[in-house]
């Protein structure tokens, strides 16, 4: 092996060169991907595009540290990943990467991949208790769902017995799955105020240097953990989810005939879910057939059998029991594949679960399909980031989510310090105070973006910024706000972060997203230029420099959720499907922050946004003129993103001179 680091002759990840010794030129270096690839495989699996790395959104970039983290068994963190341009580069941090625990590796082991030995420390996390509870941070129990549709686009028909078996090993392999209404669920309210009572104390009172208060915070976290509402496990056969479908199949005919495939989905899924879904998991099978030619066969009227009149003789046998009706997944399957489209809905109690947990849990549910379907051994590829076979299926096999939150929820209870260093991907931010102290009046939009726009916010995260769309969202929303307010050089956002960094979190079904705060100084608005705002949300967002928010500061900042789709990355060439969200029943309600926005990706170049609240702290009028501004950012920044920050004033209105002279009853003329 190469004594550099990585191992002699490995395509993934040496540097090309020429026979002769020579650097070589530009025309005769290779494209990166025909150097690398299987290095370039990983970036294609999660989404990305092996020539421009800085397009990876946020989530793509988490999936492709873990992705590297499996396939090579080294310690690649997301900053190293959103600090690479390109594959060059990549592979250059892999072979400077520790090797990690737990990581599956290639071919040689990772020790020889990363060009070193040694393994990492024993795990010390939090065990459960004597009863198998956990004690995490979790919202209600029933708390609604966050929930995926997925259109399958895999080989043939969809095997609803093969899907039941890979849900079964599902809920085997991620805890959260079995999770069961805690028996201390009436005390919840009650410890997330002391939790955020207790933060602010700390933040006000706190001293890091301080050996009385560390005695004082150690002993006020160890109670307020014991009384924190406990996590029960269920077993694996009694948290059992079977698969629901509709209770007849879906046939694209009648009202339903002008619809798309998947719009007719979406709203079957919706009646699946009524009257509430099952918790914590649910999980749901829809065919849609393209017209209604052939898709009853077999199913014919199956009532009871008509009476006959009584016959002389012996009364003849009892008639047989009629078979059952086949149901909508038999039916389709009937049919011939190119007429039936499948859908998968998968849901997960909010209180466990957050929107980063989708990839983790449809890649290991389709990997697992593909197993038991016998689509793997077929050579159909069903690997992702999400998990892989050398991880196994067994819980005691894996990094356990809920001793991580729970280890993270015992360092939030000890108070964060001013000045205390917490880890900005694991503080645990309790926001009860917040939300209940500081609600206040506030009204609520939605913003219809046309295609232009939408475009042009394609062209800056691909072409002028090369930034991912999320990254060029929160751009072009901080310049609309700036333009609105110019006398204001200073911006405060909160993120919802996927605080998915560490190794093995990136494949984790839990909540483990936190509120991050972001700040934007442009020092004088009038000499700023647009870079200087994505500079400084690229260089944060790169870093991972974001912080946890202080007691009450969430309430003054601009809260802004950002959620990808999974458009691409999922085995067998699945795809989310995400439904246009209808218009707000009402235009007033609370507000828990200046503004608070959420953006839901809807296809590659089509953006769900909407105004949660916005409360009066800048005056009510600006919220009529966001949508201009917001589009006029977009628009400089795809054509000029070296521009003025501030837009210079239009010319004072001058007249003519031919109108100045005019007689008072001479006409000027047009304007």
């Amino acid at each position: 092996g190469g004594g550099g680091g990585g191992t002699a002759g490995d395509p993934a990840v040496t540097a090309s060169s020429n026979p002769a010794g020579a650097p070589a030129t530009a025309e005769q270096q290779p494209p990166a991907a025909l150097q690398n690839p299987r290095l370039a495989a990983l970036v294609q699996s999660v989404g990305g595009c092996p020539d421009a790395l800085l397009g990876l959104d946020s989530l793509r970039a988490i999936a492709l540290a873990e992705a590297v983290r499996r396939e090579f068994g080294v310690g690649v963190s997301v900053r190293d990943v959103l600090g690479c341009t390109d594959l060059h580069g990549l592979a250059a941090r892999i072979r400077e990467a520790p090797a990690v625990r737990g990581a599956g590796g290639g071919e040689g082991g990772p020790a020889e991949l990363a060009g070193r030995g040694g393994t990492a420390a024993p795990d010390d996390g939090e065990h459960p208790d004597a009863g198998g509870a956990y004690r995490v941070w979790a919202m209600r129990f029933d708390q609604a769902p966050v929930d995926w549709t997925i259109r399958y686009a895999g080989p043939g028909h969809l095997d609803v017995a093969a899907l039941q078996r890979a849900a079964d090993r599902l809920v085997a392999r991620h805890s959260v799955l079995r999770a069961a209404r805690s028996p201390d669920e009436p005390l919840r309210e009650a410890a997330d105020m002391a939790a955020a009572t207790w933060q602010l104390w700390a933040s006000c009172c706190g001293s890091a240097g301080s050996g009385l208060w560390r005695r004082l915070a150690r002993a006020v976290g160890a109670a307020l953990f014991a009384c924190w509402p406990r996590t029960p496990l269920r077993r694996a056969e009694d948290a059992r989810v079977r698969i629901r479908e509709p209770p007849v199949l879906p046939v694209r005919e009648g009202l339903w005939a002008d619809l798309p495939d998947d719009e007719c989905a979406l709203a079957h899924v919706a009646e699946l879910r009524r009257p509430h879904p099952r918790y914590p998991f649910d999980l749901a099978v829809v065919p849609v057939a393209a017209d209604g030619d052939g898709a009853g066969a077999g199913a014919g009227a199956r009532g009871p059998a008509a009476a006959l009149p009584p016959a002389e003789g012996p009364a003849p046998p009892a008639p047989a029991p009629a078979a059952p009706a086949p149901t909508a997944a038999e039916l389709a399957a009937s049919l011939p594949p190119a007429r039936v489209a499948w859908y998968i809905y998968a849901s997960v109690t909010h209180a466990y679960s957050d929107g980063a947990s989708g990839r983790a849990l449809l890649c290991d549910l389709l990997r697992l399909y593909a197993e038991e379907a016998g689509l793997a051994a077929a050579g159909v590829a069903a690997g992702c980031e999400g998990g892989t076979p050398q991880d196994g299926d067994k819980p005691g096999e894996q990094v356990e989510p809920l001793s991580l939150l729970q280890r993270r929820l015992r360092a939030s209870l000890r108070g964060r310090v001013p000045g205390g260093g917490a880890d900005p991907n694991s503080a645990v931010y309790h926001d009860a105070l917040c939300e209940d102290w500081g609600k206040r009046a506030g009204l609520q939009a939605q913003l219809a973006l046309g295609p232009s726009v939408q475009q042009a916010l394609h062209r800056v995260a691909t072409e002028t910024l090369a930034c991912g769309a999320d990254a060029a969202w929160l751009i072009a929303i901080a310049v609309a706000f700036f333009r609105l307010f110019p006398k204001q050089p200073r911006l405060s956002f909160v993120l919802k972060c996927g605080c998915r960094d560490g190794v093995g979190e990136a494949g984790m079904v839990a909540f483990l997203s936190e509120q991050r705060v972001l700040t934007i100084d442009v020092l004088d608005p009038e000499r700023a230029t647009l870079l200087d705002v994505a500079h400084r949300i690229l260089s944060v967002r790169s870093s991972r420099s974001w912080r946890a928010p202080a007691p009450f500061e969430a309430g003054l900042c601009v809260y802004v959720n950002i959620v990808s789709a999974m458009l691409s990355g999922l085995p067998l060439d699945c795809r989310q499907i995400v439904r246009r969200t209808s218009a707000p029943a009402r235009w007033w309600g609370w507000a828990w922050s200046h503004a608070n926005i959420r953006l839901d990706q809807l296809a590659e170049r089509d953006w769900d946004f909407r105004f949660y609240h916005f409360d009066e702290a800048w005056g009510w009028e600006w919220g009529q003129h966001f949508a201009q501004a917001l589009g006029a950012a977009v628009a400089e920044l795809a054509s000029d993103p070296a521009g003025p920050l501030l837009p210079s004033p239009p010319p004072a209105a001058r007249p003519c001179a031919g109108a100045a002279e005019a007689s008072p009853g001479a006409s000027a003329g047009p304007a």
